[in-house]
């Protein structure tokens, strides 16, 4: 396992804060954030290539904070795949095996599988100049893989490609952790990529993680405001709380007050995705477990497969998005919030 403990870190005006992590054996951990909030840069401190001002980076429990990049273990793939151009694929691939001193008879059957699983065997006499981006970055994954490291970095690794080719490599990345049950740490600004891959994600918003948790989980239950903003969610709103016997009363101008079981935390905000509020037909009776609103559909976009209304609640200003399968003119309409999909943020 491989754990962060307070890590501190300064780059420039830039700096990463108090970051605690664990990932664990044989996951795929992703951080996922916007551009500029310090993945790459604890990335390319846990690599060695930068060192923390302050905390520890331990690797089963052993510090490895000040150990030297090439005695850490680790495998290595940046966003630019960085093949050496002088040298042809097979070159490229050993020369890790070789810098460590390892027997590349021995590990022959390995690196014979790795090559069939990404299928390059075709390409191991060629120049690399003669690679296609795609082919490029399976090379260089090999290449990152060869040694069996103890765990693998990747610093956003298919952000230069196409949609296509793109999937195609998330797929090839989940059959050989699959297959060879490795540990991987991965940077990425694309959701769906993280979603894809992540076994358990961390978000990175300007230096700090806001939240660490399975892929599930955080999906559902964006603990921080910040988090479902980054997440798309639009539909927020600032609330009060009060106890009422055994429950909670939550407070908001627009939704009311509504009654929640075991809410033990103080909240300032909650929330709820587009995709689970209710368009309700002119005569549907709502059991209860809902808030239902009466106003008007400002504005409308299609996105294919369904239609994402602006919904504006009667006196006020504010907009709550809703996704329906519903095509028709839809101009004044009631909607309806499962309470039980209401989450919490602060």
């Amino acid at each position: 396992m491989l754990e962060l403990k307070d890590i501190c870190v300064k780059s420039g005006n830039f700096t990463l804060k108090g970051v605690n992590l664990e990932i664990f054996e044989g996951e795929t951990h992703v951080l996922l954030g916007p551009s500029g909030a310090g993945k790459t840069t604890l990335l390319e401190t846990i690599a060695g290539f930068r060192k923390p001002s302050l905390g520890k980076i331990l690797f089963n429990g052993k510090d490895i904070s000040s150990l030297e990049v090439h005695k850490r273990d680790i495998g290595y793939l940046p966003q630019n795949s960085l093949l050496f151009p002088h040298l042809n694929v097979y070159e490229n691939i050993i020369y890790s095996l070789r810098s460590k001193k390892i027997d590349i008879e021995k590990e022959k059957k390995y690196l014979d599988i790795l090559y069939r699983q990404t299928k390059i065997e075709h390409l191991l006499k060629r120049d690399v100049k003669n690679l296609s981006g795609g082919e490029k970055q399976r090379v260089a994954l090999v290449r990152a893989l060869a040694s069996k490291p103890k765990i693998l970095l990747l610093d956003e690794p298919f952000s230069a490609l196409n949609e296509t080719l793109r999937k195609d490599l998330w797929i090839l990345l989940k059959n050989l952790q699959k297959r060879f049950k490795f540990t991987s740490l991965m940077v990425t600004h694309f959701l769906q990529e993280a979603f894809v891959l992540g076994d358990r994600i961390s978000v990175v918003i300007e230096g700090k993680i806001l939240q660490s948790s399975k892929r599930e989980e955080i999906w559902q239950r964006p603990q921080k405001k910040e988090v479902a903003e980054y997440f798309g969610i639009k539909n927020i709103f600032d609330i009060s709380v009060y106890k009422k016997g055994s429950k909670s009363v939550v407070k908001n101008e627009i939704l009311g007050e509504f009654e929640i079981e075991n809410l033990k935390e103080k909240f300032s905000f909650c929330a709820i995705r587009s995709e689970y509020i209710k368009i309700l037909q002119s005569r549907e009776d709502l059991k209860k477990g809902y808030i239902v609103l009466e106003g008007e559909v400002k504005d409308s976009v299609d996105l294919g497969r369904e239609r994402l209304l602006f919904f504006v609640p009667k006196n006020f200003d504010k907009v709550i998005e809703v996704k329906t399968f519903d095509f028709t003119s839809l101009k004044d309409i009631k909607i309806a919030l499962p309470i039980d999909k209401i989450f919490f943020l602060n």
